[in-house]
């Protein structure tokens, strides 16, 4: 009868060494509520840790397991701050197994777990290079997840998928690709395209190379001046064309600031867009003077003296009039 009692102790002496600290949450986003050990029992007993505690460098009794507590067999026993469920990091962790207010430093430091006989069961420490968590000369999960053992990690890569091998600004909402010219100024159009080599770009037979490349992917600018013609043009880079529209940009600058008409007038004008302008005039004076000629017509980046005459009838008194011309 004796040898049985002792075998059935030695088996619990046994058991109970085999528990082991399996993950520990040192550097939570909420450090009065995050914090948390987690022990494992990988043997096919239960195992009471009645009075049990965890031992800190701030303190020599951090936790103290209370009695009837127990760890199945293979399972996981969750040791967290007070307020675990509302300060854990990731709310789908699992609910704490026991919460008691515990301190564990964040750099070069350590946790015991020392049984009720004052035996200490396993120590974790780590240190600040590289945030590791080192146990019995091996190291454990720095970056803890305590979740439920039915529960299974998931991470979701969402990729934009696209027919293009490679992105280009499209300023519009309509189908296919539409960029706007800005008067008088070079469009800087970004592209980017993943590729395992250097991709070569043809665009208005020139030929260059993108070669600002960063995590596989090549950056490159096209430039398109405001006064290309507005129309369909084609980028081919390697082996695939990509059709993008440049829009109609209709604009033009007065340079003449004054008008002084003595029977005609010179009126210089600008065409900044990308498409010839009809341009139409319109005078208005107290007098009834009337243009000869109220059509000018103006190429892409033409920039014009145009000599304008006026109908001015004998009856009018010599003198001067105020008045505004209007250039639709």
């Amino acid at each position: 009868m004796k040898k049985i009692i002792v075998l059935i102790l030695l088996i619990c002496i046994n058991s109970a060494f085999a528990i082991e600290i399996n993950q520990v949450l040192i550097d939570p986003k909420d450090e009065s509520g995050g914090e948390a050990v987690e022990l494992w029992n990988p043997s096919n007993a239960p195992i009471n840790i009645s009075g049990w505690y965890l031992s800190t460098e701030s303190s020599e009794k951090d936790a103290i397991l209370p009695e009837n507590t127990f760890i199945k067999p293979n399972d996981y026993f969750l040791i967290t701050d007070t307020n675990w469920s509302n300060s854990k990091d990731n709310p789908s962790w699992r609910n704490a197994d026991y919460e008691q207010s515990i301190t564990l430093k964040n750099e070069n430091s350590w946790v015991e777990l020392t049984n009720n006989l004052g035996e200490i069961i396993e120590k974790a420490s780590w240190t600040k290079e590289a945030g590791l968590i080192k146990m019995n000369n091996s190291f454990i999960n720095a970056t803890p997840q305590f979740f439920d053992k039915n529960t299974i990690p998931l991470e979701i890569i969402v990729e934009k998928k696209t027919d293009q091998q490679f992105y280009m600004l499209d300023e519009s909402n309509n189908t296919g690709i539409q960029i706007n010219p800005i008067a008088e100024e070079t469009k800087q159009v970004p592209i980017r395209i993943k590729s395992e080599k250097q991709p070569k770009l043809e665009f208005l037979e020139e030929i260059f190379f993108m070669n600002n490349e960063k995590n596989g992917y090549y950056n490159s600018t096209l430039e398109l001046p405001y006064y290309l013609p507005a129309n369909n043009y084609s980028i081919k880079i390697e082996n695939e064309t990509i059709n993008f529209e440049y829009l109609r940009l209709e604009d033009y600058k007065v340079i003449t600031k004054q008008l002084i008409v003595k029977n005609n007038g010179v009126l210089e004008l600008k065409n900044t867009g990308n498409v010839p302008l009809n341009l139409t005039l319109k005078i208005e004076l107290p007098v009834n003077a009337t243009l000869k000629h109220n059509i000018l017509q103006l190429n892409v980046g033409e920039e014009t003296k145009f000599n304008l005459e006026f109908n001015i009838p004998e009856n009018i008194q010599a003198g001067k009039y105020q008045g505004v011309l209007k250039i639709e």
